[in-house]
């Protein structure tokens, strides 16, 4: 236990020393003669680098780096000058700076890495990660640029195209904050008015390339109901061809004129007839039986016998003559 409480002194002084040197980089001699002090040997110090630099390894392999961080910080205290301490800990704020872009991990990670090339000039890791983290400050450099020219170019009352749910629409710039636009959508009413940033506000090629998207959508949508109408209309011939019409009825007798055969003359004069009356209906020149279930003057609607109420209609009495 006092072994463990002098170790925990000697990371506090050690941190303390820092704090007030900022500057100042405490060689290993340095921490041997703090260690003296305290009363701890060489063989405890370098257990204790050993125990903090696996459990730092182990959190790098399965990428946990704000704790893997922790435990090599701890085992980099306790000996300054462990390379591979200093290779892991480089590894720790690099991976956790592309992750969340902090900048206080990218400025580790830069530290780190010049630090390790004071030791290892040609350590491929360091080169990588400096140009990366150079490079993205230049992106971000530019980026700002960019959108400091893109502020001054828009004003109160331009007419911009606006991303919405992946469709553009027209709007006014009505207000401008910074980087960001209040805007009113053409032909809406003021509670569609919003705050939007440049990131909202596409480009000719992202234009395009919606448009070219909207036509291809458009013309799936026309196939799909030409395709549906196409299926419909084969049901409905289908439903027709199985449902009796009187062209497939047998009829009760053939005529030659539109008034019955010359057998028949006598029942060719007009009759009143009632609903409910089952009578004979002359339809393309053959007679079919059918029922009177409406009436209207000289009309009557009538329903053909064997067959469904989509063929019901109204016909002249001339048509119509008695079972």
């Amino acid at each position: 236990m006092d072994e463990d409480k002098n170790i925990e002194e000697f990371v506090k002084k050690i941190l303390s020393i820092k704090n007030e040197q900022e500057k100042t980089r405490l060689n290993q001699d340095d921490l041997n003669e703090i260690a003296q002090e305290l009363g701890i040997d060489q063989a405890s110090l370098e257990k204790e680098v050993i125990k903090y630099q696996e459990r730092g390894e182990g959190f790098l392999t399965h990428q946990n780096y704000e704790d893997a961080i922790v435990a090599l910080e701890h085992a980099y205290i306790l000996n300054a000058e462990n390379v591979e301490t200093l290779k892991m800990l480089l590894q720790a704020y690099f991976e956790a700076w592309k992750q969340e872009k902090n900048a206080n991990y990218k400025e580790k990670a830069l530290s780190k890495a010049e630090e390790i090339l004071e030791h290892i000039p040609d350590y491929e890791k360091s080169f990588e990660a400096i140009s990366v983290i150079k490079q993205s400050n230049q992106e971000k450099k530019t980026l700002s640029q960019v959108n400091i020219s893109l502020k001054k170019s828009r004003k109160v009352g331009d007419t911009i195209k606006v991303l919405w749910n992946d469709k553009i629409y027209d709007a006014t710039i009505i207000d401008i904050e910074g980087f960001q636009y209040k805007i009113r959508y053409k032909g809406y009413s003021d509670y569609w008015n919003e705050w939007i940033t440049e990131k909202r506000i596409p480009s000719e090629e992202k234009i395009n390339i919606l448009k070219t998207q909207t036509k291809r959508n458009v013309l799936k949508v026309g196939i799909a109901i030409t395709i549906l109408g196409a299926i419909i209309l084969i049901l409905l011939l289908k439903k027709s061809t199985n449902t009796y019409k009187p062209s497939d009825i047998e009829p009760i007798q053939k005529t030659n004129s539109s008034y019955g055969t010359e057998d028949s003359k006598t029942n060719l004069l007009p009759t009143d007839y009632k609903i409910g009356d089952k009578v004979q209906v002359n339809w393309k020149g053959s007679y079919y039986k059918a029922s009177i279930i409406d009436k209207s003057g000289s009309q009557y609607k009538i329903s053909y016998d064997g067959y469904g109420s989509q063929w019901d209609e109204w016909v002249n009495i001339e048509k119509i003559k008695p079972l």
